[in-house]
């Protein structure tokens, strides 16, 4: 790996001195540089469980990918600049069921430094935080895409959830508010104001061991995955969103609300789709050399 290349391919600057503020200021431009993207299963070559070809498509081709490959590969960037790392896995919760997806659904990172735990997540995207989160139960963490804190597990010392604070949502150009489905109280919630996005463990684990992970999504054809066409960046005020044939531009005036605009795209069977394709480049700065199919199949949950 070119540390060089991917700092520039991130737009970082700053100091290399492993610390919390550079650490900060990382994760802050890969998250508004580097999409989590799903467009390589519906056409291209496809996904590979190798960090040379990931490195390769995120930094020297300019794409992006999703978690197993956005935060591997950011962790090994921190190795390199002399971070301490660990690799955690995770598991999404599923609303619909009550219930969270199998072991190694998501990896995420373990950062020590100074002798303080931080979580660093730059592949969940969308609901998910983005900065680095410290390692402690309870305590009330703010960002610009919301309000986060960490629950430890009851009775499971190495595991916890991750919940995020209910937003209000509000159409962008009109002001109105939008009105969501009906929440359902989850049985592992304490709080009806606090939604969980997923658990995790402290447990660190090696690269290989989430083979099993990436094999089970890629392996599903019925999946969250491989339903769904999908690129997520944030920007400096707020996130954009491609799913399926929708644009979907979000604002955040404050971490508890969040303004929404969303635009059908056309999306033509014969592949003549030059909308999409420009707006692919104008708002995530991809330019594809081969022609997805562009599916939708789970667009309501982004609305939360």
């Amino acid at each position: 790996m070119d540390v060089q290349k991917y700092l520039q391919r991130i737009e970082y600057t700053g100091s290399r001195v492993a610390n919390l503020d550079n650490l900060n200021q990382l994760c802050w431009c890969h998250a508004t540089h580097v999409p989590q993207y799903t467009l390589d299963l519906f056409g291209g070559e496809g996904k590979q469980f190798d960090l040379e070809n990931i490195y390769h498509k995120i930094v020297q081709l300019g794409l992006g990918g999703f978690c197993y490959e956005l935060n591997g590969l950011f962790g090994n960037l921190l190795k390199l600049l002399g971070y301490k790392i660990e690799l955690l896995q995770g598991s999404c919760f599923m609303q619909s069921s009550d219930e969270f997806n199998f072991p190694f659904d998501h990896l995420l990172l373990k950062v020590t430094i100074n002798e303080e735990i931080w979580i660093v997540d730059v592949g969940y995207g969308a609901p998910s935080f983005f900065m680095p989160k410290l390692l402690v139960s309870m305590e009330s963490q703010k960002e610009m895409s919301g309000i986060y804190r960490l629950r430890r597990e009851e009775d499971a010392h190495d595991s916890y959830f991750v919940e995020k604070r209910h937003k209000q949502s509000f159409h962008m150009d009109t002001g109105e508010k939008i009105t969501a489905n009906k929440r359902k109280i989850s049985k592992y919630s304490i709080s009806e104001d606090w939604d969980i996005i997923f658990k995790f463990s402290t447990t660190p684990h090696e690269w290989e061991e989430f083979r099993v992970g990436w094999n089970s999504h890629l392996g599903n054809p019925n999946g969250f995955l491989m339903t769904n066409s999908f690129l997520e960046l944030f920007t400096h005020s707020g996130l954009k969103i491609l799913w399926g044939g929708k644009l979907m531009e979000k604002e955040f005036p404050d971490p508890l609300t969040e303004k929404i605009r969303c635009t059908d795209l056309l999306v033509h069977e014969d592949g003549s789709d030059q909308d999409i394709y420009s707006a692919i480049k104008e708002h995530f700065g991809i330019t594809l050399d081969f022609k997805p199919k562009f599916c939708s199949k789970n667009f309501r949950m982004l609305v939360r």
